[in-house]
């Protein structure tokens, strides 16, 4: 269990499928790292970008 609210957490990782949309389904901010081949694919992908939820 992480300390804080959802709206206040930022959860970080490389893959949309396993990091990004399971943390927005959540309630937690996100933000995607371009790291590796996913990371670069899914940089434009709307699920990633900033400000998105």
């Amino acid at each position: 269990m992480a300390p804080g609210k959802p709206d206040e957490i930022v959860y970080v990782g490389d893959h949309r499928d396993n990091d990004i949309l399971p943390a927005k389904a959540a309630g937690l901010r996100t933000a995607l790292i371009r790291r590796g081949p996913w990371g670069h694919l899914w940089a434009d992908d709307p699920p990633c970008q900033n400000g998105q939820r």
